[in-house]
């Protein structure tokens, strides 16, 4: 065996995972994605001939948590399935990871919603984080972006940051047979947190969740060929925000909005999440909603719009608690004054459809 194919060899044993079919680049030739090349590090992926490849990787995880596809994957499938009484994670990073610990390649591979969601379907959620080890890390100090984010979304009492294996030991024995009660530990760690998140404050988090799953190619009746949709993981955020309407909240979020419509369904039959609907009442109106619970902010939409009339913008809590869709867009009925054909449009234009028109 040569030297090349050796070394590809030794690549593919990386534990990354790619599924390029899920691609929004693969399945949709409008997608202006690029996500996960902007952000490695390494600057080593490459789409060649509708698969992902990479040249070189340092297990950092950046790709995984920003692609709107999950085309990217480490140890995700494992802290999915997991269903303990007590999980602690700890980075591969760490030379003196503890027993029983779930080995993660960098911590920064999972969203905050996938944290979350952890954190529901467990009893209880640790993370191994010591500062000596994430600060020295030429990956990031991914420990300090998900306190800010957790922060942001008032829910720090979710998850544990331990330091060294005192504040283990401590959480694994409910606070008992180190020295310091359960209440002592909780109030010690809640101190800490409070500090930490004072010294986070000046610090920006990367904010960046996208997703989608279908093509702009024909708009098929039969679409068997098409991947299998992702589920929006913002319902675990909305749930665990149902009690704390009232609170100070930073949604990592955005409201979609529209200023221009001829409800051609592209992106309801595109939406990822079925977030876009169009509906049509007994007289002939049409309405254009949008579920923001729903959303993962693929930017599909935006790229398919024929009249490009979508755009982003601040999403209040309220809304985003709500059960309620937003509409974005509604028209009535109308009869083109040239082809004769039905139409409808937002807004409401010369009473002439947007193809005789062009």
């Amino acid at each position: 065996m040569g030297f090349f194919n050796l070394s590809k060899a030794v690549k593919y044993l990386s534990p990354l995972k790619i599924d390029s079919a899920r691609c929004l680049r693969v399945l949709s030739p409008l997608s202006n994605c690029y996500k996960c090349v902007d952000i490695c590090p390494k600057q080593g992926l490459s789409l060649i001939d509708g698969a992902w490849q990479y040249e070189e990787c340092n297990d950092c995880g950046l790709c995984a948590a920003v692609c709107p596809q999950k085309v990217f994957a480490f140890e995700r499938e494992k802290l999915a399935t997991m269903h303990e009484k007590k999980v602690l994670l700890a980075c591969t990073e760490n030379p003196d990871i503890p027993a029983g610990a779930m080995e993660c390649h960098c911590l920064q591979q999972f969203t905050i919603e996938e944290i979350l969601a952890a954190t529901a379907q467990n009893e209880a959620l640790a993370i191994y984080a010591p500062p000596e080890i994430c600060e020295k890390c030429a990956k990031g100090f991914w420990a300090d972006a998900l306190k800010m984010r957790l922060a942001n979304l008032g829910l720090t009492d979710k998850v544990i940051f331990l330091k060294n294996k005192r504040e283990i030991a401590v959480w694994q024995h409910n606070g008992a047979d180190v020295g310091l009660s359960r209440r002592g530990f909780f109030e010690s760690l809640s101190a800490k947190g409070q500090q930490e998140l004072k010294n986070l404050a000046q610090k920006t988090v990367d904010e960046t969740q996208k997703t989608l799953n279908d093509t702009l190619d024909g708009f098929r009746e039969d679409r068997t060929f098409m991947p299998e949709k992702i589920t929006s993981e913002r319902g675990i955020v909305r749930q665990m925000l149902q009690n704390k309407a009232n609170a100070e909240v930073n949604l990592p979020y955005h409201a979609l909005k529209n200023t221009s419509c001829i409800f051609c369904t592209a992106c309801t039959r595109l939406c990822p999440t079925e977030s876009l609907k169009v509906n049509e009442n007994d007289t002939g109106e049409k309405y254009l909603t949008f579920a923001p619970d729903l959303c993962n902010e693929c930017d599909l939409c935006i790229d398919i719009c024929p009249t490009k009339g979508f755009y982003w913008d601040e999403l209040p809590v309220s809304d985003f608690l709500g059960n309620t869709p937003q509409t974005l867009a509604e028209a009535e009925k109308q009869i083109c004054q040239k082809c004769g054909e039905e139409f409808w449009q937002y807004p409401k234009g010369e009473g002439i459809c947007r193809f005789c028109r062009d």
